[in-house]
């Protein structure tokens, strides 16, 4: 029985259940037993009251993760099932159309299920877990692509896939939340505090920097947000944000724009008190001192160093790009290399002249350009021209003859801008947003031969796909596991103009 023999070698309280003579497992607050027949199992979890209970046979995973099922006309998301499974669910919400649920039962387990270790699940920030990490991939990838297909209009798109060797104790960025109860992650869908400290998913130096806020950054009477990252060489970064005014509402305030800080997140309203300030410059100072922050943030101010350093490399190339703490960087080292090959490919390939890096970021594709067009153009929202000029000259020496890098800050929201050369080759890696209906109205006056689009969200892809289709041809869809143990991947698709 696979299913078991994955499970059984973890570290779980068991006791004997008398009443069925056989193995009771514990995890994770859900009473496992086996069942007679292989391959299956029952999982007994709790129950909300009051929630309906239905049956459910898995058909497919979804885009995000839930299982699909249906029943009486109307499509059920499960999250928690598998493809193939059986079981129960409690009904959380129902709709005239659609309805979801949460797995209560497990009758018939799918073969690619495990059971974790996880000690802090009820953060579900993770929430594919519970699937073998060696077919999460191509479960997700499989749900994503046909989700893509299913709204761009189009067909036959072949897949490639692009592992990480690596799934827990690889992500180098986390968003942690202070609140008068503590520091930590949200519990799925409320402002409860989860201990971070112990979460599986990160590295293990930002559990180190979990663990100290948790016991030595004192409580304060208002909330405010810290984003961690880690530089290459594993040294923390912290940058201390006042929460959105939205969060007061009861509403999650979320990530706006693809910087911190700057226009492109506009917190507007959300200002740290003086004293909330003092206590948290005071606990960067210590911070600093006792090495576990390498420099820090607090609104604009800057303790330490003020910009952080990592590097990408590909086809025996090393890329450097230098960030200022708090702007965006890639999640997963290991995937962003693997983009960096695609586009790497996709360049050899199409030898391009100009190439146009839209949402640049700090330069993590312009610079990998730059090693072949001998002239590249970066845009964006908004980024630290001083932090882009460090990554233009340490990457000198990888350029192409005569290699020439600018930057445009530029409102991408409006459209691209006006004096930009004609491209042959335009790198797109917008927010989940997606690209703004300026830039594609844009993109396809401009007509460039190719256009390498970057995208973490599938909805957003697949519209704009069915914009650019008009004008471009895709073969297929590569997808990169950038963020392991989650439902979610990273798309890279190479469009060619007809």
């Amino acid at each position: 029985m696979q299913h078991f023999e994955i499970f059984s070698s973890l570290s779980m309280a068991e006791e004997k259940d008398s009443a069925n003579h056989g193995i009771v497992f514990w995890w994770q607050g859900i009473r496992i037993k086996e069942a007679s027949g292989a391959g299956q199992c029952v999982t007994e979890a709790s129950l909300n009251d009051g929630c309906e209970v239905m049956h459910y046979s898995i058909e497919k995973l979804a885009k995000g993760g839930e299982g699909v099922t249906r029943m009486g006309g109307k499509t059920f998301f499960i999250e928690g099932a598998l493809p193939g499974e059986q079981g129960e669910f409690d009904v959380t919400e129902e709709k005239p159309r659609y309805g979801r649920g949460v797995v209560r039962t497990v009758a018939l387990a799918s073969a690619i299920r495990v059971m974790d270790a996880c000690e802090v699940a009820s953060c579900q920030g993770c929430g594919f877990r519970h699937v073998d990490s060696d077919a999460a991939l191509a479960l997700k990838a499989a749900a994503t692509h046909e989700a893509v297909m299913r709204l761009s209009g189009l067909s036959g798109l072949s897949m490639r896939l692009w592992p990480v060797s690596e799934h827990d104790g690889s992500r180098r960025r986390m968003r942690l939340h202070a609140t008068p109860q503590g520091v930590g992650s949200f519990a799925k869908g409320t402002h409860r505090i989860v201990d971070a400290s112990r979460c599986l998913v990160i590295a293990p130096e930002l559990r180190t920097v979990s663990a100290d806020l948790v016991q030595t950054l004192p409580r304060l009477g208002e909330a405010f947000d810290i984003q961690v990252d880690l530089d290459e060489s594993g040294n923390a970064y912290a940058h201390f944000k006042p929460s959105p005014p939205e969060r007061d509402s009861g509403r999650r305030g979320g990530r706006q724009g693809r910087t911190s800080g700057g226009p492109a997140c506009v917190r507007e309203g959300a200002k740290f008190t003086q004293a909330a300030r003092q206590v948290i410059d005071a606990y960067v100072q210590s911070a600093l001192t006792r090495g576990i922050l390498k420099g820090a943030r607090i609104d604009e101010a800057f303790r330490g160093d003020r910009y952080m350093r990592d590097a990408v490399s590909s086809y025996g190339k090393e890329v450097v790009t230098y960030r200022r703490i708090g702007d965006f960087g890639q999640t997963t080292r290991e995937a962003n290399a693997h983009i960096h090959g695609i586009l790497d490919e996709a360049l050899q390939r199409c030898q391009p002249q100009t190439v146009i890096d839209l949402y640049c970021g700090s330069g993590n594709y312009t610079f990998r350009a730059a090693c072949h067009a001998p002239h590249v153009i970066g845009c964006e929202f908004y980024c630290d021209p001083s932090a882009f000029a460090l990554g233009r000259d340490a990457n000198a020496r990888h350029f192409c003859a005569g290699a020439r890098v600018d930057l445009q800050l530029t409102n991408l929201a409006l459209g691209l801008p006006g004096n930009l050369p004609p491209s042959d080759f335009v790198v797109c890696d917008p927010s989940r947003e997606g690209l703004s209906t300026g830039v594609c109205r844009d993109l396809m006056a401009m007509a460039p031969r190719h256009i390498l689009y970057i995208s973490c969200e599938a909805a957003c892809l697949g519209r704009d796909l069915a914009i650019l289709g008009e004008r471009y041809a895709v073969d297929g869809i590569d997808y990169v596991d950038m963020f392991p143990r989650t439902p979610h991947v990273e798309a890279v698709c190479l469009l060619e103009r007809r």
